[in-house]
């Protein structure tokens, strides 16, 4: 029964910021923040790990970065079976320049789920963060053994190729990314850099799928306006101009 209460008032406190007139009430009368309604829950003896999940990502929301990372410590103390709040607090330290504490965080994450491809992912991701391209790619191999249709696994492999200015293997990479993330504005238009100063077609080609994929994209048309106005065709190249102010007004 304890438990039915926890999860029915953690529903109840994340249904309040739809519907606020729904909110429990303080001593005063004032309806109670979703953190003050969660650290009520706490304060009464509500042990329950997902309660301190929930207040550490709304203290992060209101960049108390402290308050979050020592809510999320307490969750996985008192859970350490969910992968997701080891990737939240990695998150949060690195977000807050530590990147040792994160990976700390997620190499204890991999002890625990040594073949969780969100845990991989996160791996990955700070070893190219950190210019540790050997143990980046390491883990994303790990990733594609585990998924070979891992798109955000090819397009990470990619952005390491970039920096190693390994252009066939950019394109190859970039072009398994968005052959499984068909709309994945990224991998377009990171693979149409690899053709900037060769193929002039094949660099607009994949511009104009950046914009199919994602209409109001600035950078696109910008690079696409640059293009054109160095292949000699300033018509095209004011259109995309126009694009441009079409997207500001739009937004």
């Amino acid at each position: 029964m304890q438990k039915l209460f926890t999860i029915a008032g953690v529903i109840l406190i994340l249904s309040w910021g739809c519907q606020p007139t729904g909110n429990k009430s303080s001593d005063n009368g004032k309806p109670l923040s979703p953190i003050d309604s969660l650290t009520t829950l706490i304060e009464n003896g509500e042990k329950d790990a997902n309660l301190f999940y929930q207040r550490g990502k709304l203290y992060f929301q209101n960049q108390k970065i402290d308050d979050a990372i020592n809510d999320l410590n307490i969750a996985i103390k008192i859970d350490s079976t969910k992968p997701a709040y080891f990737i939240t607090l990695s998150q949060y330290y690195l977000l807050n320049a530590h990147s040792e504490k994160t990976r700390d965080v997620l190499k204890r994450a991999e002890k625990n789920f040594p073949e969780d491809i969100p845990v991989l992912m996160e791996l990955g991701k700070l070893y190219l963060y950190v210019s540790d391209f050997d143990k980046s790619k390491s883990y994303l191999d790990h990733i594609l053994e585990l998924d070979n249709y891992n798109g955000m696994a090819y397009y990470y492999k990619g952005i390491i190729a970039k920096e190693e200015d390994k252009p066939k293997s950019l394109r190859k990479f970039m072009q398994k990314t968005i052959q499984y993330l068909p709309n994945f504005y990224e991998g377009y238009f990171t693979i149409q850099g690899r053709y900037a100063n060769t193929t002039y077609s094949l660099a607009v080609h994949y511009l104009t799928t950046t914009s199919r994929v994602k209409p109001n994209s600035i950078e696109a048309y910008y690079t696409k306006g640059i293009y054109y106005q160095n292949a000699g065709n300033p018509l095209k190249a004011v259109r995309q101009d126009e694009f441009i102010l079409d997207s500001l007004d739009s937004n």
